[in-house]
């Protein structure tokens, strides 16, 4: 059997006028979502950049979207330490049919308000604070 030097087989050429550039934000965790269009659950990533916190995902079917979730990133951050795992109510308020966020979820017109935008598309005008659009799935 042969064994090779791999310490002296570089892996990559790298062009000596190369330089890195860092990201324009800093991944700060990941959570679960929905999709604005087809309502399905998916992985999304909380973002900081500027010093505001991002939603970022992309739904296999209907592709990526971005949405400001909180419009100062030094206090979400700080109020991470209260964060407690779900509790689950005694009683519900409906029959559960197709489970969580389909039976209760996002009221339709909040919904429908907080379509996010595809990148590079138009901007939307949402009249209240974007900390209240923080929505948590179980």
């Amino acid at each position: 059997m042969k064994t090779q030097d791999t310490a002296a087989t570089p892996h990559t050429k790298r062009d000596s006028t190369q330089t890195k550039k860092d990201a324009d934000y800093v991944f700060y965790e990941l959570t679960r979502s929905i999709c604005p269009e087809c309502r399905r659950v998916i992985d999304a990533q909380i973002l900081l950049r500027d010093n505001k916190v991002y939603m970022r995902k992309r739904c296999p079917q209907c592709g990526p979207f971005e949405a400001l979730v909180y419009a100062d990133a030094e206090a979400y951050t700080a109020f991470g330490k209260y964060n407690k795992p779900g509790t689950i109510p005694l009683a519900h308020g409906s029959e559960i049919h197709d489970g969580c966020p389909y039976d209760c979820g996002l009221c339709p017109k909040l919904f429908n308000s907080l379509a996010v935008n595809r990148p590079s598309t138009h901007s939307s005008s949402i009249s209240f604070e974007p900390q209240s659009l923080v929505v948590s799935i179980l």
